[in-house]
């Protein structure tokens, strides 16, 4: 598979003519690397959107682990006040645990946003290689449709040609035979 690609991209670098020389279809090849990488770039689209996704889900939960904690040291400080020590003790290992999970969501926070920016990059990395590679495609078809148009063009003239000394030939016949057909 990626010897493929590598083999679509030096041949893309390389001048078209080479291109038809080297390849029995470059069209082909050509439009099937077009088609992968559209279908690549579609596939990363979509794992950004889950990373955006998983992103925000992990900034929620992030932001209401903290104001859990918030919540905790606040009943913690209203069951002293009250006497209430065994209830304090509680709210306090709760609040302990709950800063062990903002820890940890912090950590896995960073990490989904780095990954994310990677993987933002890559596709933009992608899109334009897409973009490239969908335009010498178009160069490639407009470069064909170019010499099938000159082919189409050499041909008529031909025919014109052939259609030409034909007549002429009739002419030298009817004056040769006195004909007036």
């Amino acid at each position: 598979m990626f010897g493929f690609i590598k083999r679509m991209k030096r041949a893309m670098s390389s001048d078209f003519s080479k291109v038809f020389d080297s390849a029995e279809e470059p069209e082909e090849m050509l439009q099937s690397y077009v088609n992968h990488l559209s279908q690549e770039v579609k596939a990363m689209e979509v794992e950004v959107s889950k990373m955006i996704a998983e992103e925000k889900r992990v900034a929620k939960r992030l932001q209401e682990a903290k104001e859990k904690v918030q919540q905790r040291e606040r009943q913690a400080l209203q069951a002293v006040e009250a006497g209430k020590d065994e209830l304090a003790l509680r709210y306090i290992e709760d609040k302990a645990k709950v800063t062990k999970e903002v820890e940890y969501l912090e950590i896995f926070n960073e990490k989904t946003k780095t990954n994310l920016h990677e993987l933002k990059h890559k596709l933009k990395q992608a899109q334009s290689e897409y973009q490239q590679m969908q335009i010498k495609y178009e160069a490639m078809n407009n470069k064909t449709g170019t010499i099938m148009f000159e082919k189409k063009e050499d041909s008529n003239t031909t025919v014109n040609e052939d259609e030409q000394e034909l007549q002429r030939m009739k002419e030298i016949i009817k004056n040769k035979h006195g004909w007036d057909k």
